[in-house]
């Protein structure tokens, strides 16, 4: 079986209005026609009854006519709805306070034959078919209803409620009268008595007004899942219905004889014990299975909010403006605040502003709309239903910064309306650091920590098309050890592994900072000399000799000191040549030469 929530009773009750209000005119033309046509039934509802004045149906045909424009929808929403809906609300309104000033002043302003001509006018009875004055009473009140459905307290209380309240209740008490027939509960001074079905269409139209407006306070206490709805929704209905009908039970059987006065009245008071107590005993159980379910949800609540506070996640949940409402204690270890230090604060803080800017800029030309640099840049795609991760700088109390993958999702409620946005991010310094030590290997050689090959084709793209613009000379020292196969054969790879790390050590010391060193393989260098002045050649061969003094002090192998030489080969780059393969070549083709003059000397290719 289908259990219905709040959520499910306030658009249903609101579906229910407008039905309402189109019964309630449909009566009020019911009663007109049999004005018109002299039929009785129509005009009393029941025969023998008191018959409903043609006002009083003109009344209920606005009252019908202006709910149904207040709530259903065609006309609830659109400027031409509310406007018709209002005007019904000030003739009736008109209706009733004239009526009521005909009562206090003893005037005849003739309102009560504008539909209909009265035979007894002319036999100068007074008030002819007039409504009673508890009625005008209740279509003022009416009218005020309707014409203030759509105001809302900041308390949430609707004035509305409360006016169609009024009339609910003393329309009831007009049902009463007539059920035990007591005259005085319907007929408050002569030729002022309300019709039965006048008393039960004010009843109707009052629970019409409360129904079309349910998300109010006082709908709230009444369809709401806590323990006052429950009590409101099964306590209520009884207290109205259940005693006036025991006591209708005990009079009529009073009345036919069946038992005194004083077996009635216990019968009346055993009935109501009877009847309550049970009701009583049944919701004090549903209330208590209530109470367990939400005492089972509160644990659930703090296992989760355990297992988040655990995880190594940083969980910040904000409302539709930005405020921080809470703040999970993985969050407050990693970021350094306690919790009532950023709660009501905007998440703002702990970002990087220009981060924040770029993103802001960016959205702007993806989404077509100027996006502030503000909160709203963390939350525009998630307000549009998109789901949306990206990695961000979180910055710390003490100014420290970490990667987190943060992705933000909408908050909503049991009604589908936005509350607010829940931020999970994730530590990614790991991944980062790890992404960096891969960029590292793949540009960068692993034992002396030079550019690669792959990383030097790349500078000398860039060098080389920088040169061919400026006009600047662009050289390189193409290097090699002398005997270094030697070394390896004779004291074993790791040997010459400290060897080539010594010597990448040296060959930096040599050159520019702004110069780059890389290693192509083995034991094959490439020193990359940038921006230098014409002619250059003078240039690069000084720093081939800076790097061939450098090579003068012996190397240190397993204790012991040992001469190491290194042949260069010397290419710079010629006008319009922009493909390093090429230079490359040319640079290996002087290393050749140089070793075939002695090894431990430079060659610069001839031009």
């Amino acid at each position: 079986m289908r259990r219905f929530s709040s959520a499910d009773r306030g658009p249903d009750l609101a579906r229910l209005a407008p039905i309402i209000g189109a019964v309630v005119a449909f009566a009020g033309v019911a009663v007109l026609v049999g004005w018109a046509f002299d039929i009785q039934t129509l005009k009393s509802g029941l025969p023998g009854l008191v018959t409903m004045k043609p006002n009083a149906a003109l009344g209920f045909v606005l009252a019908g006519a202006s709910l149904w424009l207040s709530s259903s929808r065609d006309g609830m929403g659109t400027s031409r709805g509310k406007a018709l809906a209002a005007g019904c609300a000030i003739l009736l309104a008109a209706i009733g306070v004239l009526t009521l000033a005909e009562y206090a002043f003893q005037w005849d302003l003739q309102i009560d034959e504008l539909l209909f001509h009265d035979a007894r006018a002319s036999l100068g009875i007074v008030a002819p078919d007039r409504m009673a004055a508890m009625a005008a009473i209740n279509f003022t009140l009416l009218a005020a209803a309707l014409l203030v459905i759509d105001v809302d307290s900041r308390a949430g209380t609707r004035p509305s409620n409360w006016l169609a309240l009024v009339v609910c209740a003393d329309s009831y008490l007009a049902i009463l009268g007539y059920v035990y027939g007591v005259s005085a509960l319907y007929a408050v001074v002569a030729m002022s008595t309300v019709a039965l079905h006048t008393a039960v269409l004010f009843v109707l139209v009052g629970v019409g007004v409360a129904c079309a407006r349910p998300d109010s306070r006082f709908g709230r206490q009444m369809l709401g899942d806590n323990m006052g709805g429950q009590v409101n929704r099964r306590l209520l209905p009884v207290a109205i219905v259940i005693p006036p009908l025991l006591g209708w039970l005990s009079l009529k059987g009073e009345l036919a004889g069946f038992y005194p006065a004083q077996f009635g009245l216990a019968i009346f008071t055993i009935g109501n014990l009877v009847i309550i107590s049970a009701l009583v005993w049944r919701s004090s159980r549903v209330l208590q299975q209530i109470h367990d379910q939400r005492i089972a949800v509160t644990q659930v609540s703090a296992w989760q909010r355990a297992i988040l506070d655990s995880a190594d996640l940083t969980v910040i949940a904000t409302d539709v403006d930005g405020g921080i409402r809470s703040i999970n204690a993985g969050a407050q270890k990693k970021l350094g605040y306690a919790a009532d230090e950023l709660i009501g604060t905007k998440p703002l803080l702990l970002h990087d502003p220009e981060e924040v800017a770029a993103r802001a800029k960016s959205l702007s030309e993806e989404l077509g709309e100027d996006v502030p640099a503000g909160f709203e840049v963390f939350v525009a795609m998630a307000r549009r239903g998109v789901s949306e991760e990206r990695d961000w700088t979180y910055v710390c109390k003490d100014g420290s910064t970490f990667p987190v993958r943060l992705s933000v999702t909408p908050l909503r409620n049991a009604t589908g309306e936005l509350t607010g946005f829940l931020g999970i991010g994730t530590d990614i310094t790991q991944r980062k650091q790890a992404e960096t030590q891969l960029l590292r290997l793949a540009r960068f050689d692993s034992l002396t920590g030079l550019a690669n090959r792959s990383r030097l084709l790349e500078i000398l793209n860039e060098t080389m098309a920088r040169s061919e613009r400026d006009g600047d000379v662009l050289a390189l020292i193409f290097l090699d050890l002398d005997h270094f196969k030697q070394i390896n054969d004779t004291f074993g790879h790791h040997v010459g592994d400290q060897v080539l790390k010594e010597f990448a050590a040296r060959l930096s010391n040599a050159v520019r900072a702004s110069d780059t060193v890389a290693r192509l393989a083995g034991d094959e260098f490439v020193v990359v000399l940038d921006r230098l002045h014409q002619p250059g050649d003078a240039q690069a061969e000084e720093v081939a000799g800076k790097i061939a003094a450098s090579m003068c002090a012996p190397f240190r192998i397993l204790g012991r000191e040992h001469a190491v030489s290194a042949s260069m080969g010397i290419a710079l780059r010629r006008s319009r040549e922009t493909d390093p393969e090429a230079l490359l070549r040319r640079a290996d083709v002087a290393l050749y030469q140089a070793k075939h003059s002695g090894r431990g000397v430079y060659s610069t290719e001839s031009s």
